[in-house]
């Protein structure tokens, strides 16, 4: 099938990025840790937050990449019971970690203003 190639590229592009992206998150994170054992500073405290999800949906998005790219490789003959919930509940998941990611950034937005911004305009 080489219609089907280009899909399977992506998706390959896809999970490596995805694991990628969890290989330097866990790296940042542990670091951001150490510094929040000697350091309780708020920005980094943010940064951690912001770490851990987006650690969350790379490690939803590369086991939902990963199931994508075994059904383009082996086919697809539909989904039990049993998986269309686990479908389902890892799509709940993909949601929750893009929502979660984005409150995150909107968290540290708010915080730069209104201890950065607002005191040098007040």
């Amino acid at each position: 099938h080489t219609s089907m190639l280009p899909s399977i590229a992506f998706t390959i592009i896809t999970v490596l990025s995805s694991f990628l992206a969890v290989i330097l998150t866990s790296v940042s994170i542990l670091i951001l840790l150490a510094h929040l054992r000697h350091t309780h500073d708020v920005v980094i405290l943010h940064l951690t937050n912001t770490y851990m999800t987006i650690f969350m949906y790379s490690v939803v998005a590369m086991s939902i990449f990963i199931k994508v790219l075994r059904a383009d490789l082996y086919g697809f003959d539909g989904l039990s019971d049993v998986e269309l919930e686990r479908c389902r509940i890892e799509g709940f998941l993909m949601f929750l970690s893009i929502g979660l990611c984005h409150m995150s950034f909107v968290l540290q937005a708010v915080h730069r203003l209104l201890r950065v911004v607002y005191p040098k305009y007040k």
